[in-house]
């Protein structure tokens, strides 16, 4: 008899563990879903993808983080509305993407390293914010440093100093419509994936966006020049249902924040190659910079940088300080 309830112990161990193998994690470790703003094959993502198979080996037995994929899950500016009603718990992408929920989303992007936003007390200011309106906590700014760049069919002219975008459609962000209609132009917004067909059907003329999407999605075949400096960063960031992760044990919310923030530096660093690595592409493959130097250079971000502000202090749905907001993060 005993030998019988020994062999039936054994054998309900062994059917717990394939079952615990067969789903791909452990028993007893709690799973977290995420998807990205971007396509899993997009640049931007494959940090993102590297932050998780990171934690998924250290947090083994613990935590897992289980991807479900980009766009083709949930359109990016959705993403946050499914975080918000628990169908996600990680989402990783621009707050540009879903600012008439989140309009505090224009300064996590910012000339501000997230090491230094952290210390100043800038991630506290949003999170704030963000889990007013989401439902949500910002954990990390991934690829501190990437640069959102305008890039053009037709070398432009120049009017007062800007580049004179009259005529011209342009893709857009959210975040940027309002800098390409003060430079005369058409705000044509549309996610990255939509770029290449609408280039190449004369939809746009030209788009706002990082220098990888050239690259990566040919956009090349159709941009002829790029105008540097960068006239913002993106904010690129993982944000956690609130809920879930104020429900998580310490030991976790411990070790995904101190792994999140390992990668903050690391895709900050990767950035900074990638880019100048994407300027040679670009130069090779028939493309010319417009470099603009000195106070002309400062003048076109200075321009940028007056429509965020000015949408922030006439937008009554922002309860918090947006000068604080501003020496935070820029």
């Amino acid at each position: 008899m005993r030998n019988t309830t020994r062999f039936i112990h054994h054998c309900a161990l062994a059917a717990l563990l394939v079952f615990g193998f067969s789903c791909g994690t452990w028993a007893g470790e709690i799973e977290l879903k995420a998807v990205s703003a971007f396509p899993k094959s997009h640049g931007n993502t494959k940090g993102f993808l590297r932050f998780v198979d990171d934690l998924n080996k250290k947090g083994k037995g613990l935590v897992h983080i289980k991807f479900l994929g980009g766009p083709e899950v949930t359109k990016p500016q959705q993403q946050p509305v499914g975080l918000r009603n628990g169908l996600f718990d990680l989402v990783y992408g621009p707050c540009a993407y879903y600012l008439g929920m989140f309009p505090e989303g224009d300064f996590t992007a910012g000339f501000k390293t997230p090491m230094e936003a952290r210390k100043n007390g800038g991630f506290k200011l949003v999170d704030g914010a963000m889990r007013d309106k989401l439902g949500a906590t910002l954990l990390a700014r991934f690829y501190s440093g990437l640069g959102l760049y305008m890039t053009l069919k037709e070398k432009p002219e120049f009017k007062n100093g800007l580049p004179d975008l009259t005529g011209m459609k342009i893709r857009s962000s959210p975040a940027y419509r309002d800098f390409i209609k003060v430079l005369g132009g058409t705000a044509v917004v549309m996610p990255i994936t939509q770029i290449y067909t609408a280039l190449e059907r004369g939809v746009v003329e030209g788009a706002g966006g990082d220098l990888d999407s050239v690259q990566e999605w040919g956009l090349y075949k159709f941009l002829k020049y790029w105008i540097d400096p960068p006239f913002n960063m993106a904010g690129i960031v993982i944000i956690a249902n609130a809920k879930k992760w104020d429900g998580l044990p310490p030991k976790v919310r411990d070790l995904i924040q101190s792994t999140a923030i390992e990668h903050e530096q690391i895709t900050m660093d990767e950035i900074a190659a990638r880019t100048k690595a994407v300027k040679a592409f670009m130069a090779s493959h028939g493309m010319t910079e417009i470099a603009l130097k000195g106070d002309q250079a400062k003048h076109y971000v200075d321009t940028y940088m007056a429509t965020p502000w000015g949408r922030m202090k006439k937008n009554p749905n922002i309860k918090i300080s947006v000068d604080e907001l501003k020496k935070a993060w820029y």
